[in-house]
């Protein structure tokens, strides 16, 4: 389904999905690209959601990183580390399932009904009271911002 190339895979809209007890979450139909078969799970520093991705974003993100002349050579070593040591595979299943890392499940307190929630190169899993939350201040934030799009 979708584009063949992984620079034109996007994650758009939202959905309310179920994680299962084994700890799989399926991922909307709209969001399984051709070709894109596994995502790196990443939880997210600035707030309580996993950031799932194809492995071509984060690649795209550490090379950048890497080419990076404002930082040394030591910080680049630190965060590609960093990142890449906090990066899981998941799979997408036949049944479009995805598998999480048990220990971000954990840590997120992430059970029954999560939110899937598209950010464009990524999506994002979160607890649905939790999205809830940040929803509101997302909108407070960005109300007058969402004027100037429909210009």
């Amino acid at each position: 389904m979708g584009d063949l190339t992984p620079s034109t895979w996007t994650f758009h809209g939202h959905v309310q999905q179920t994680l299962d007890t084994k700890g799989r979450v399926t991922v909307p139909a709209r969001w399984r690209h051709e070709g894109l078969d596994i995502l790196l799970a990443l939880p997210d520093d600035a707030q309580p959601s996993l950031r799932l991705m194809p492995t071509q974003v984060l690649n795209s993100v550490l090379a950048r990183l890497e080419e990076d002349p404002t930082q040394s050579d030591d910080v680049k070593a630190e965060k590609l580390r960093f990142y890449s040591y906090r990066a899981f595979e998941c799979s997408l299943d036949k049944q479009g399932r995805l598998l999480l890392p048990s220990m971000y499940i954990e840590k997120l307190g992430l059970a029954g009904p999560v939110q899937l929630v598209g950010a464009f190169r990524h999506f994002e899993i979160w607890r649905p009271e939790v999205w809830q939350d940040h929803l509101v201040h997302l909108q407070s934030e960005h109300a007058s911002g969402a004027l100037r799009l429909n210009r």
